[in-house]
């Protein structure tokens, strides 16, 4: 089932989900509640054996703005691309089948979007995580970093993503969508893209509950399981490779990398990844200190990992 209306929605929201009968009520729900109307939500059901897609047509029956894609492949990066070629709004979102929207996250991200200049690509929002084991709020996550944020990104993850973004479609389009060659954290590999076109921007608001410890195994994990961890040294090399002239002219912004992928050889018991690593962050700087405390945190992760 994959039928699209003649009238173009303003925004796209798609939901990729797997066998999430019991928590894409709550996604669909937060949607339902939003202020803003005028979008479209667009599911992929990447195979799911339980209730999944009775649970989603009943909701549009009482929603004609929801559509149903049956797709059946394991690589979220692919799934995620083959939603978004079937988004037809201006504005396209993400929102995970396990979290929820406030009722003002799209009103307020359409709004920034409408009054930024073109070279506004994405903007995201802050969000709050929830411990559904204990239904208590944990933290809240609130980046805050505008404009330019290419170097910075280059750096680290400092912007939101996932279900935080709201991107111009144009501009998603244009850089590719999400790099299908690497298995985790795509949504960063994505931001980096994007901010090498485009700016961010960023709506100061909590509009996002992300919900773990709902005993469900998660479509992508923050915790890295072990045997994921080779995924994690290859997804990293791969964003020093494609983006070699700028970390050659600034090489300060490797040194996060290298730690990660030093953490990551460690866990894998990979010692001589690990020791490659090692010596390159060393011949990056003639600081003693910053020696020190690169070499010591990483030892220590080796240690650590036994």
């Amino acid at each position: 089932m994959d039928t699209i209306g003649n009238n173009k929605p303003r925004v796209s929201v798609f939901i990729n989900t797997r066998n999430r009968a019991k928590l894409i009520p709550r996604a669909l729900n937060s949607l339902s509640r939003q202020t803003f109307c005028d979008y479209e939500v667009v599911i992929l059901d990447a195979d799911s054996t339980d209730e999944t897609e009775l649970v989603i047509k009943n909701y549009i029956k009482k929603d004609k703005r929801i559509r149903y894609i049956k797709y059946n492949n394991e690589k979220l990066a692919t799934c995620l691309n083959y939603l978004i070629s079937k988004c037809s709004g201006e504005y396209i979102t993400q929102l995970d089948d396990d979290d929820e929207y406030y009722p003002e996250k799209i009103q307020k991200q359409v709004h920034l979007l409408d009054n930024s200049p073109k070279k506004v690509g994405v903007v995201y929002c802050w969000e709050e995580f929830w411990d559904d084991r204990s239904d208590t709020k944990l933290y809240n996550n609130k980046p805050s970093v505008r404009g330019d944020a290419y170097l910075k990104l280059l750096e680290k993850s400092c912007v939101g993503g996932g279900t935080t973004m709201m991107m111009r479609k144009s501009a998603c389009d244009f850089v590719g969508g999400l790099d299908e060659s690497i298995k985790l954290a795509a949504d960063y590999q994505l931001n980096i893209n994007l901010s090498k076109h485009y700016n961010h921007d960023f709506v100061p608001e909590v509009l996002v509950r992300t919900h773990i410890n709902h005993n469900y195994n998660r479509l992508t994990d923050m915790k890295v399981p072990i045997m994921q961890h080779a995924d994690m040294i290859e997804y990293i090399e791969k964003i020093l490779h494609d983006h070699k002239d700028a970390f050659d002219q600034y090489p300060h912004l490797r040194f996060n990398h290298y730690r990660s992928i030093m953490h990551s050889a460690a866990k894998n018991r990979d010692f001589a990844t690990f020791v490659k690593y090692l010596k390159l962050g060393f011949a990056l700087t003639d600081s003693f200190q910053e020696k020190l405390l690169y070499s010591s945190r990483g030892i220590k992760h080796f240690i650590l990992s036994k």
